[in-house]
């Protein structure tokens, strides 16, 4: 399965691709939930590229769902010094 990215755009040029670069650039934060004020609707509920792992154990990474409810999907992506490395899950999140 392909990924796109936004603002990813590849471009033909006369039969080969160029592919613009994903950009890390930008922080993203992560809101304090313990004491919400309003609703939470987001898509990106954590994005995180300077994760870094000693591949000895397993990691665990955190985060708050939005209020929106339904079924989503993790989607980790990485490289290391010899490849590239995926993973997805799918979870459901319900109403109280």
């Amino acid at each position: 399965m392909a990924q796109t990215y936004i603002d990813c755009n590849d471009k033909n040029l006369n039969g080969f691709y160029t592919i613009n670069s994903i950009h890390t650039e930008k922080e993203f934060y992560i809101s304090d939930y313990k004491d919400p004020v309003e609703p939470a609707f987001f898509s990106t509920i954590y994005w995180n590229y300077g994760l870094v792992f000693n591949g000895e154990k397993e990691a665990e990474i955190s985060f708050y769902t939005s209020d929106i409810t339904g079924k989503f999907r993790i989607v980790v992506q990485g490289i290391t010094n010899k490849d590239v490395v995926y993973g997805e899950h799918f979870f459901e999140v319900k109403a109280n």
